[in-house]
């Protein structure tokens, strides 16, 4: 729901509900993840900010990433951080569930415009590059990127 401002949530049963976010024009990205917090997060690319609805009382708070950053994908790791792509400046970042210190790692590979964020099934963080054919992998407080993407 970009454009619309708003960000969805679906109950196991099939059911949604909509809510607007507090600053308008955040245009929240693509992906959400569901937490053990009782949280859904999501990144507000347009506006450099990671958010958290809680599911229960859907409260939303709000956590700002440094300026200009574009923040896009975002996932849980097992470590229970919250992983999350800041696209305009070349790094994956992670903070603690429920927020904290936000910690940056640089990309290896320049000017990529990391994306997509994902746990992977073997409990790792990956990662996506938009501008290059590559996939990469959290290990620890360092990147390594592992290798380049196969077109089907």
């Amino acid at each position: 729901m970009n454009t619309a401002n708003k960000i969805a949530y679906v109950t196991p049963a099939g059911t949604w509900a909509s809510f607007v976010l507090p600053q308008s024009n955040s245009h929240p990205f693509t992906t959400a993840c569901v937490a053990s917090d009782n949280g859904t997060y999501f990144t507000e690319m347009a506006v450099n900010k990671i958010a958290r609805i809680d599911r229960t009382t859907h409260v939303i708070q709000q956590w700002t990433v440094c300026c200009n950053t574009t923040p896009k994908g975002i996932a849980i790791g097992l470590d229970s951080n919250v992983y999350f792509a800041l696209s305009a400046v070349n790094k994956i970042a992670f903070m603690p569930l429920g927020g904290g210190t936000i910690t940056t790692l640089l990309v290896p590979t320049p000017a990529t415009a990391p994306n997509k964020v994902n746990l992977g099934p073997d409990g790792l963080i990956w990662f996506s590059e938009h501008d290059q054919p590559n996939v990469g992998q959290v290990l620890g407080s360092g990147l390594l990127l592992l290798g380049t993407r196969q077109e089907p």
